[in-house]
């Protein structure tokens, strides 16, 4: 009788487990590839939603002739056009309305502000400072608003 030649019991286990620990690294190395994926897109999230908070803020300064505050709230006022722009700095989140269009919601945690008024006893902002949460880097955006002499004349009580 002739011998066929085949695979032993234990040469079939040494291969399945030799199988299943390149499995289980290819598994480990997915999701540890997925998680950094994660990470990095929140991360990347996070500073897109800060510089198009940086933007939206700087487009209204150069709009806008005035800038006051109120409380928690930022408000863009102009003698041009009727329609106010303000910003609330309340909560978690800072929301943009406008009298003309829909509202933006920066999804972006803010730590804390802090306004500059051109006089002690106005509310006319000319400096402000913006502290940002970005996965656990602090982001700080300053921005200045420069009033010409003929804008801080048309403003309501400052000539005074």
């Amino acid at each position: 009788m002739k011998r066929l030649r085949s695979f032993t019991i234990i040469e079939l286990t040494i291969s399945l487990l030799i199988g299943g620990i390149v499995i289980g690294i290819a598994y480990y190395v997915f999701f540890l590839f997925i998680s950094q994926y994660k990470t990095r897109e929140i991360k990347s999230n996070l500073i897109q939603e800060s510089l198009l908070l940086r933007k939206a803020i700087q487009a209204d300064i150069d709009r806008y002739n005035f800038i006051t505050d109120s409380s928690s709230f930022l408000i863009f006022r102009s003698v041009n056009f009727p329609s106010i722009v303000q910003y609330n700095l309340q909560g978690n989140f800072i929301i943009r309305s406008s009298s003309s269009s829909s509202n933006d919601t920066f999804y972006i945690k803010k730590r804390g502000y802090k306004f500059y008024h051109l006089k002690d006893d106005s509310n006319l902002v000319n400096k402000m400072d913006i502290s940002l949460n970005a996965d656990k880097e602090n982001v700080d955006i300053t921005f200045d608003k420069l009033y010409s002499s003929e804008e801080l004349l048309m403003f309501p009580g400052f000539n005074e």
